[in-house]
Formats: structure tokens, sequence, C-alpha cells
């Protein structure tokens, strides 16, 4: 098992929210991405929905990159996000 990358959770990032401009860098915080705490929690459930992961409100809310939010979501070997 892997964790997402930048690019797959990027892809993701711009088919949830078409209309704004978020570039994804796992080190970034949320906040100085332009995240806001329920825009976290819609990045998440899209992320559940797209992998067939459970992610508690506790696990986002510990979230603080979307690093920390992509090592929550692990795909098998060669699984693409198929955004």
């Amino acid at each position: 098992m892997a964790t997402i990358d930048a690019r797959s959770l990027q892809l993701i990032v711009d088919r949830e929210f078409p209309h704004d401009d978020y570039t994804v860098d796992l080190d970034a915080s949320f906040e100085d991405s332009g995240f806001d705490s329920l825009s976290v929690f819609e990045l998440g459930s899209a992320l559940a929905k797209e992998f067939g992961v459970r992610l508690s409100d506790e696990d986002l809310i510990d979230c603080e990159t979307f690093g920390d939010l992509a090592a929550l979501v692990t795909v098998a070997p060669g699984q693409a996000a198929s955004a």
C-alpha cells in the first residue's frame, strides 16, 4: 500500500473545487493554501468515496497539511485516482 501522491490529490481537488485555484503542496498548511475547515471536510469526503476508505471527523480535524490528509488515504500500488 502507498499513500496517494500530490498529482492525484491535485486532480481530486480540481474536480471537487472547480471554481477555485488551489495548488496542492503536500507540505503546505491548509490555511496557507486558502482551504477552510469546511473545504477540508469536503475533500475528505471526496477522498473517502474515491478510495473506499473511512475518514473520521477526528482524523480530518488532526490534518494540518495536504500531506497529512494524503497519509490517511492508502491505495494499492499502481492504482491511480480516477478523477
